[in-house]
C-alpha cells in the first residue's frame, strides 16, 4: 500500500488535521532535501573527481546564484498565496488564470534572468574576491546554472501541485531528476575533462526534466488544479495581484542572499580551504533549509485554505502543529552534524585536514542556529495576506544587522577571524525570528478576535 497514498483531489479543510497534515508534509520533506542534495551531489562528486579547486569553484558560486534565484522564485509565492485561497473558497475558474499567468510569468522571467545573468557573472564575481584559481571554473558552472532559470522558475510557479494537496508528484518528480543528477554527474565526469562543466550540464539536464513532468501532471489532472495548455493566458490584473503579494516575498528571499554576498567576501579573503569547508557546512546546512522548507509550504497551504474556508480553529491548530513537527525535524538533522561533523564534512571537503577544521567552525556557529530559525512565521504572515510586515521584519534583521556586521564590526571593532565572522548569523537569526514570532502571535490573537481584514 502506498504509505501517501490520498484521494485524488484532497480536501485540507475537513477530517483528520495531524493526520492530513503528516501525509501532505513527509513528500514535501522528501522533495525539498532531494532538491538540495542537487548541489551536494555535484560536490561530492567533484570532491571525488577534482584535480584543483573545483570544490572551492563551487563554493564561490553559491550566494551570487542563489541572489538570482531567490528573487524570482520569492515572486512566485504571490501566485502560491492566491491559490491557497482559491482552493479553500473552491474557487477554480481564478485558480485557472492564476495558474496560467504565473507559469507564463516563469517562462518570461527565467529567460530575461538567464541573459542577464550571462552577461554580468564574471564581473560580480571579481566584485566578491573570488580567487584567483577558482575563478574561472566558478564562472563556468554559475554561467550554466543560471541558464537553467527558466526550468527552475517554471517548476517553481507550478504549484498548483503542492497547493492543491498533491505532495505526492512533485515527489516522484523530484526522485527522477535526483536520478538522473547522480547518473549524468558520474558519466560526465568520466567522459568530460572539465569537471565543473560536467556537473553543471547534469544538474541543468535533470531540472529540466522535473520541470516537463509537473507541465505535463498539471495538463493531466483533474479538478481546480487542471492546466489547459490550449487556453493558457497571461492576465494582467492577476499579475497585479501576484506582484503585490510575491514582491514583498522576493525582496524578503534577495534579503539573504545580498547579506551574504557580503559574508562570501569575506570567507573568500581567508582562502580556498576556508571556502571549501564553508562549503561543504552549508551542504548540510541546506538540508536542513530545504527539509523545514517544507513544513513553511504546509503553512502556506492549510492555513490558506482554512482561511478561505472560513476555518480558525483549523487555522490556529495547523500554526501549532508545523511549529511543532519543524523543530523536531530540524533537530533531528542538525544534531547528528553536529557530533558527527568530522566524520560527514570530507564527503564534500575530501581529505583535505584545514578544510575539514573550517567546516567545524562553521557547524558551531551557523549550523546549530537553525531549529530556532522557524520559516513557518514568514509562511502564516504571507499566508494571512501581509508580506510587507515580513519584508519589514526581514530587511531590518537580515539584510541591517548583517550589513551592519560585516561594515562596522567586523575587522573594525573585533578581529577579522573566521569564528568572528560567523558570529553574524546566530545574531540576526535569533533577532528576526523573535520579531517574526511576535508578528504571528499578534495576527492570529486578532484573527481569534475578529479583527483580523481580509486581504486576499
Amino acid at each position: 500500500m502506498n504509505p501517501f497514498a490520498r484521494k485524488k483531489n484532497p480536501n485540507l479543510t475537513e477530517g483528520p488535521l495531524f493526520s492530513s497534515m503528516i501525509a501532505f508534509t513527509i513528500p514535501l520533506i522528501i522533495s525539498n532535501v532531494l532538491s538540495a542534495l542537487f548541489h551536494a551531489v555535484d560536490m561530492a562528486v567533484l570532491a571525488r573527481f577534482a584535480v584543483g579547486n573545483e570544490v572551492a569553484a563551487l563554493g564561490s558560486t553559491t550566494a551570487l546564484t542563489a541572489l538570482f534565484l531567490n528573487a524570482s522564485v520569492g515572486l512566485g509565492v504571490g501566485a502560491t498565496v492566491i491559490l491557497a485561497r482559491c482552493f479553500g473558497e473552491g474557487n477554480r475558474e481564478r485558480a485557472q488564470t492564476v495558474l496560467s499567468t504565473s507559469i507564463l510569468t516563469g517562462i518570461l522571467l527565467g529567460v530575461v534572468l538567464a541573459l542577464a545573468g550571462a552577461l554580468t557573472i564574471p564581473f560580480a564575481l571579481r566584485g566578491m574576491d573570488c580567487p584567483a584559481e577558482c575563478l574561472e571554473d566558478a564562472t563556468l558552472y554559475a554561467t550554466i546554472y543560471i541558464l537553467g532559470m527558466p526550468f527552475y522558475l517554471v517548476y517553481s510557479y507550478a504549484a498548483a501541485l503542492r497547493v492543491s494537496g498533491d505532495s505526492e508528484h512533485p515527489m516522484y518528480y523530484m526522485m527522477a531528476g535526483g536520478s538522473a543528477n547522480l547518473v549524468l554527474n558520474i558519466l560526465l565526469c568520466l567522459i568530460l575533462p572539465q569537471k565543473v562543466l560536467a556537473v553543471a550540464i547534469a544538474t541543468l539536464a535533470s531540472n529540466a526534466l522535473g520541470t516537463f513532468l509537473s507541465i505535463r501532471r498539471l495538463a493531466s489532472t483533474e479538478g481546480v488544479a487542471h492546466l489547459d495548455i490550449k487556453k493558457m493566458r497571461f492576465d494582467p490584473a492577476t499579475f497585479g495581484d501576484m506582484l503585490r503579494y510575491g514582491l514583498p516575498a522576493a525582496i524578503t528571499q534577495l534579503l539573504f542572499p545580498i547579506s551574504n554576498l557580503q559574508v562570501q567576501t569575506g570567507i573568500n579573503a581567508h582562502g580556498a580551504a576556508v571556502i571549501a569547508g564553508n562549503t561543504a557546512c552549508s551542504q548540510y546546512e541546506s538540508i536542513v533549509n530545504f527539509a523545514c522548507g517544507a513544513f513553511a509550504s504546509t503553512a502556506t497551504t492549510f492555513i490558506g485554505q482554512n482561511l478561505g474556508a472560513k476555518k480558525p480553529r483549523r487555522v490556529y491548530r495547523t500554526f501549532f502543529y508545523v511549529q511543532a513537527m519543524e523543530t523536531a525535524v530540524a533537530l533531528s538533522i542538525v544534531l547528528p552534524v553536529f557530533f558527527f561533523g568530522r566524520q560527514l564534512l570530507p564527503i564534500f571537503t575530501g581529505d583535505d585536514p584545514a578544510a575539514i577544521e573550517a567546516g567545524l567552525v562553521r557547524i558551531r556557529y551557523v549550523l546549530l542556529c537553525y531549529p530556532i530559525a522557524m520559516n513557518i512565521f514568514g509562511s502564516t504572515i504571507q499566508a494571512f495576506g501581509y508580506p510587507q510586515l515580513q519584508t519589514a521584519i526581514n530587511l531590518a534583521g537580515i539584510f541591517g544587522l548583517r550589513t551592519v556586521w560585516m561594515q562596522f564590526v567586523y575587522g573594525k571593532t573585533i578581529p577579522a577571524t573566521v569564528e568572528n565572522l560567523y558570529l553574524c548569523f546566530p545574531v540576526s537569526l535569533i533577532l528576526t525570528h523573535a520579531v517574526n514570532a511576535a508578528a504571528v502571535v499578534f495576527l492570529l490573537l486578532r484573527y481569534r478576535k475578529g479583527k483580523y481584514k481580509e486581504k486576499i
